[in-house]
């Protein structure tokens, strides 16, 4: 009897173990990371300048390394911790666009601080407030959430190319945003708005 009591237990608790542990390994690299925002972004943006403040992670259902899928079969590692990562995929695409980009806060007025603080990155989708400051005003503040287009397959290759396209549509949904342009293009030391 004691024999087949001990496989079972076994099994619970292989079935009950961590709920970390993912079937699905995908490792992101930032050096793999190519932008792909629109042409109209680009020349909507290309010389405008720009400092990013520090990006912070206050999601519960990431870890400091990794993010996952809800069930959560699917684990993304990131080569850099999250919000480190994030922050270089937005400096690779801002420089991209032709942006003059600032690694520390400038000393000339008007210029916009972007700030981003996410509250949850899965598989399934990113939930980040965006807060745009000039001269220490905030100018645009808004949650963002996005649902990304659900996986065509679960092999790690394309999950990884997918993974990269929704940082990248993270960057762009808050570039195209109507009210994130007005503020970040209102009239700054001389320069008009742009159309």
């Amino acid at each position: 009897m004691q024999n087949r009591i001990l496989p079972l237990a076994i099994i619970v608790l292989l079935v009950g173990a961590d709920p970390l542990i993912a079937a699905i390994n995908v490792n992101l690299k930032l050096d793999k990371f190519t932008p792909h925002i629109g042409d109209s972004l680009k020349q909507k943006y290309k010389g405008a300048h720009i400092f990013l403040a520090d990006f912070t992670n206050n999601a519960e259902n990431t870890g400091l390394w990794n993010y996952y899928s809800k069930n959560p079969a699917i684990s993304y590692k990131t080569s850099h911790n999250l919000n480190s990562f994030l922050w270089y995929c937005f400096e690779k695409a801002l420089t991209e666009m032709g942006m003059f980009f600032y690694k520390e806060a400038p000393s000339v007025p008007g210029i916009a601080t972007l700030e981003l603080e996410f509250s949850s990155w899965t598989h399934e989708g990113f939930t980040g407030r965006i807060t745009l400051y000039k001269s220490g005003v905030i100018k645009y503040q808004k949650i963002r959430q996005l649902k990304f287009q659900p996986a065509e397959s679960l092999d790690p290759t394309h999950l990884e190319t997918r993974a990269y396209d929704c940082v990248n549509t993270i960057i762009a949904s808050i570039l195209e945003d109507k009210e994130f342009q007005a503020s970040f293009f209102e009239r700054q030391s001389g320069r008009n708005a742009r159309e």
